[in-house]
């Protein structure tokens, strides 16, 4: 049996990460957070331009009993921390200009029997607990004006035949929760109601993991999921449905880890993975991630030292830096990540002084606005066949698009827009963004689209209108037409039927 009560002798450790929505933004003021079991606390500091690790004014912060996991909102407004003697969750304000931390008032708020995973969607309205004791999740509410958590109705939500649960996740559509189940060795999937944040199970779940799987994660595409699984030594990988959330194993997984892996993180960028192997390993392993089918390949010189009995591994939301609590050795190792490779490298002065029993750590900064536009579909605009679902933004790379409020779809980033220099900076013109899409399939009427930069909903829905011929996709149909004085008067444009593209296009412009 699993229990993450640090150092009990019968229990393994524990080790959640945190994800944090708004990744890739244009950022100021990072911090990191690390929730220190024995000493009851939260360590709070700046982050350098380097790397390095500078404790905040006033740190550490009180918390509950056994402070477990620690996360951050994606406004980087609040903090929350599970408490897993206490059967509690800490809230926390983020001082924006110094990173301190202030309890929210009403703080600690109820929790499950030995809360030990806490994480918050990245449209920041809901936050989610697993309960190790008591088999459960309890979903809450955020006050976005105070932080303040309310249960949602319904909750707490079992996990049904998965026991055990130690961490849970969201992806950055936030459609879907995973929760990894240390006692029965799966993973449970759930929808997430986008009004209440309610949570329904995906049939099928669970879904089979390892050994004693401690960690949940997804990659920033929101294709993959990944699960750390400590007593048998591997990460498994899966895909996930884009309509449904089931998950499905990678061809290969599941990969090879150290001895004991308690955590499981994806760089912003979606190219790497790493994971914190506990003692006697005390390493980190590194993986490069393929983009096509999410398999791990270990990144040359994997795995990487670490203090003794590492226990929580996260990459910054910049991608540059990646940081590991060392549970037996009370400190954070922070590193450096090889853009092109994924390699770590020590940062000077490396490994920083934390609590007792550091048990998670987590980074984020106080976060900008993205700016970007979505140009098409055009406001009011009619839409048929095959288009384009495009635009541009000064931040990437993780653009969303969802379709009448369904699960993102990604578009692919970086394409050149000279255009926006003036926007975006001299410097930053690889801004464009395009997806091919049939607007056939969503059948004839009004829908909408909306943009979503690095988890980060902007503005509000576009309106368009579908018109469809026959069908998603209409076969063996020709036609030519002539529309006179088009572009102007005394021109004739000639139009004719393209199956490809599902439309007309012009043939020719002639007198």
């Amino acid at each position: 049996m699993l229990h993450r009560c640090h150092h009990n002798k019968e229990s393994w450790l524990f080790l959640l990460i945190a994800l944090l929505g708004g990744i890739g933004q244009a950022l100021a003021l990072p911090f990191a957070y690390v929730a220190n079991y024995s000493s009851n606390n939260v360590w709070a500091y700046t982050i350098s331009a380097t790397g390095a690790l500078t404790p905040v004014a006033g740190s550490p912060f009180a918390a509950g009993a056994g402070p477990q996991s620690v996360t951050v909102a994606p406004s980087g407004a609040f903090a929350y921390v599970t408490n897993s003697n206490s059967n509690t969750v800490s809230a926390y304000t983020i001082n924006a200009a110094t990173g301190a931390l202030t309890p929210v008032a009403g703080s600690p708020f109820a929790a499950g029997t030995a809360p030990l995973g806490v994480t918050v969607t990245p449209s920041g309205a809901f936050a989610y607990v697993a309960n190790w004791t008591s088999d459960n999740v309890w979903a809450y509410t955020i006050n976005a004006a105070t932080g303040a958590l309310t249960p949602v109705a319904g909750s707490p939500f079992a996990t049904g035949a998965g026991t055990g649960p130690q961490s849970v996740t969201v992806t950055p559509s936030g459609a879907f929760a995973y929760v990894a189940n240390s006692n029965s060795n799966t993973v449970a999937a759930y929808t997430i109601n986008a009004a209440t944040g309610a949570l329904t199970p995906v049939a099928g779940s669970p879904f089979a993991a390892g050994t004693a799987p401690l960690s949940v994660t997804v990659a920033p595409s929101g294709a993959f999921a990944y699960v750390a699984n400590y007593t048998s030594n591997t990460v498994a990988a899966y895909t996930i449905n884009a309509a449904t959330g089931a998950l499905t194993p990678v061809a290969g997984s599941p990969f090879a880890a150290g001895t004991g892996p308690e955590s499981v993180t994806v760089a912003p960028n979606g190219a790497f993975a790493y994971v914190a192997n506990s003692t006697p390993s005390n390493n980190v392993s590194a993986y490069t991630i393929n983009a096509a089918t999410g398999a791990l390949t270990p990144v040359a010189g994997s795995p990487f030292a670490a203090g003794t009995n590492p226990n929580s591994v996260t990459v910054d939301p910049s991608g540059a830096f990646a940081y590991v609590a060392n549970g037996g050795s009370n400190t954070v190792a922070a590193y450096t990540i090889n853009a092109a490779t994924g390699a770590l490298t020590p940062v000077a002065g490396s490994p920083f002084a934390t609590g007792a029993d550091p048990l998670s750590v987590t980074t984020t900064n106080i976060l900008v606005p993205p700016v970007a536009s979505l140009e098409n579909p055009q406001p009011s605009s009619f839409q048929s066949g095959i288009g384009l679902l495009s635009g541009w933004s000064c931040q990437g790379p993780n653009i969303g698009i969802s379709i009448d409020g369904k699960p993102m779809l990604q578009a692919p980033y970086g394409s050149g827009r000279a255009d926006t220099a003036s926007v975006c900076g001299a410097t930053n013109i690889s801004t464009g963004f395009g997806l091919l899409f049939n607007f056939n399939t969503l059948g004839a009427g009004l829908h909408s689209a909306q943009l979503n930069v690095n988890g980060v909903t902007l503005g509000t829905p576009t309106q368009f209108t579908v018109s469809v011929p026959a069908g998603e996709f209409l076969t063996g149909a020709s036609k030519q037409i002539t529309v006179q004085d088009f572009p102007v008067i005394g021109k004739a444009t000639v139009l004719i039927w393209q199956q490809s593209q599902q439309n007309f296009a012009i043939q020719s412009v002639g007198p």
